[in-house]
């Protein structure tokens, strides 16, 4: 016995005993074997043009880092699907997973036959290849428009789930309305991206994707110098984890709020 797939836009036949046909599963696996080497190229692309340290001399010192938007938004909208499906698919009585997406996207395809016995599969499969093809459309692509998170709104179907995306005006600064594609909620955009600035509070990141974060999401550039200071001087930064080639990982939650608070100080207090 056979049923249609659950996941949007495909009506092929699946199994009886699973929720999404055999194409969507091939799909699923290859976008959650994509993702780890998505992540790093991701990664690349905003640390292709720095190196946090490598630099000498005063001028290079008080630069910001540099960053690049797009990327730094596919990165986070990719992170944070992949996080919100493990905590779906993994069983009540388990123990937390880590913040790491690249560990929790080995475990979603370790789990991809499971998963498709499942019916939020189907929503799963368009997440995931969604987000996988924004990362490889956007790598050194200009970004058209701001991100200011996921929707949320209640709709007769649930939480909506889509990822809004705010316009900018000519200076390049959003707008204060964002209105979702999908349902056509309306947002305040500054509300939605301080929800995205606490969302990904537990993410693990290399310091140049935490410090583009910093930018994209808080607007705020952070010296390179002062960068160096929480980390080598005053010891108030100290990374959690390191990644799976020895790459300090730090805690998007301890650099926001040591952001925060360096935002906060008077001019002359930041620089001394």
């Amino acid at each position: 016995m056979t049923k249609t797939c659950v996941t949007p836009s495909c009506d092929y036949p699946a199994p009886a005993d699973v929720f999404i046909c055999k194409i969507c599963q091939q799909a699923l696996r290859r976008d959650l074997g994509d993702i780890p080497a998505l992540i790093d190229d991701l990664h690349t692309t905003l640390s292709r043009q720095d190196v946090i340290g490598s630099s000498s001399g005063r001028r290079a010192a008080e630069g910001g880092l540099p960053w690049k938007e797009p990327a730094s938004e596919a990165l986070w909208v990719l992170v944070d699907t992949v996080m919100t499906w493990v905590r779906e698919f993994q069983p009540a009585d388990a123990a937390p997973f880590p913040e790491a997406p690249i560990a929790a996207a080995r475990w979603l395809l370790t789990n991809a036959g499971y998963i498709a016995t499942r019916e939020p599969a189907g929503e799963l499969v368009d997440e995931i290849s969604s987000a996988v093809a924004k990362a490889y459309e956007v790598i050194d692509r200009p970004a058209g428009r701001l991100l200011a998170g996921r929707c949320g709104a209640d709709t007769d179907d649930g939480r909506c789930e889509e990822f809004l995306y705010a316009h900018v005006d000519s200076d390049g600064k959003p707008l204060k309305v964002a209105k979702c594609r999908a349902c056509g909620a309306e947002h305040e955009t500054s509300e939605r991206r301080a929800w995205m600035v606490n969302a990904a509070a537990e993410m693990q990141l290399p310091a140049v994707t935490a410090l583009s974060w910093v930018l994209t999401l808080m607007g705020k550039s952070i010296p390179r110098g002062t960068w160096d200071g929480w980390v080598y001087k005053s010891k108030r930064l100290a990374p959690v984890a390191h990644d799976h080639v020895g790459v300090p990982l730090y805690r998007f939650g301890d650099v926001r709020d040591l952001a925060a608070d360096w935002v906060a100080r008077p001019r002359k207090e930041r620089a001394a």
